[in-house]
């Protein structure tokens, strides 16, 4: 166990002992070392229970050289996704796909990269890494190693809480996604009509993460339609926008337009 408290004392680089560490955690958290240890154990056994299948093959390595690290746990959430939003009649699929795919790489690797930093250097003090340059020991952790079923297995047991952290992300960004689809589908016709006056919009992309997550792990983003169509996709009730349109019309109507208030059109 003094492994696993002097690895959490190196990634968080602000402490320098235990005592440092558990004062830290109940600081910054509210619950000490003692119960993110015994926390730990409980997660081990998910690890070890990982249904390891990584048929399909993303090519990914645009976005992070270690990928494959991620995609066994997002395979699983991408079938979901895939079964959920595959077949809806306005959602360009195949284009939507790819950056979805992209977006939950790089989101894993913003949950994951400082304990991977800290693996690879802890295989190079163990001449674990293959290579005479530093580079191609790089090349053979991700190429090698990241593709190895038992070392990803090995990877996620030594850091069990960036298993569960990278599971949740993944449910909450695709399950974010399956909705945002649905509901364009579902209300397309009112979608339509209300911002564009023409009929059969088709999603084409999405622009994630323009702002910080909230409510589960959502966030505004932007829906790309054909034809350079646009909407701001807020996840929130839409009540006051709406209240603020009608009170914006009604200004104006009653000012015999003297008075014009601008608001951004809501589709409630």
């Amino acid at each position: 166990m003094n492994e696993v408290v002097n690895e959490w004392i190196n990634i968080i680089g602000t402490v320098q002992n235990k005592d440092e560490l558990d004062k830290f955690l109940s600081q910054t958290t509210g619950y000490s070392l003692d119960y993110y240890l015994k926390k730990r154990d409980g997660l081990q056994n998910k690890v070890v229970d990982f249904n390891y299948e990584n048929e399909e093959i993303l090519e990914l390595n645009e976005i992070c050289d270690w990928y494959n690290l991620y995609t066994p746990i997002y395979l699983k959430y991408r079938r979901n996704l895939i079964e959920n939003i595959g077949n809806l009649k306005f959602i360009a699929f195949e284009n939507l796909i790819h950056e979805v795919d992209k977006y939950c790489i790089q989101e894993s690797l913003n949950l994951s990269y400082r304990c991977v930093v800290q693996e690879i250097n802890i295989l190079r003090q163990k001449k674990e890494l293959v290579g005479e340059t530093s580079e191609d020991r790089y090349f053979y952790f991700c190429n090698s190693m990241c593709n190895d079923k038992n070392y990803v297995k090995t990877f996620f047991n030594k850091y069990p809480q960036l298993f569960e952290l990278i599971n949740l992300r993944m449910k909450q960004v695709t399950d974010f996604i399956i909705e945002i689809c649905c509901n364009v589908n579902n209300e397309n016709e009112e979608l339509s009509n209300t911002f564009f006056d023409i009929e059969n919009l088709e999603l084409k992309n999405i622009n994630f993460s323009l702002g910080d997550t909230h409510n589960n792990g959502k966030f505004v983003c932007v829906l790309n339609f054909d034809n350079n169509k646009k909407v701001i996709y807020k996840p929130r009730n839409m009540g006051i926008d709406c209240r603020l349109e009608e009170l914006g019309n009604f200004i104006s109507e009653k000012s015999n337009y003297s008075i014009n208030i601008y608001t951004p059109k809501n589709n409630r």
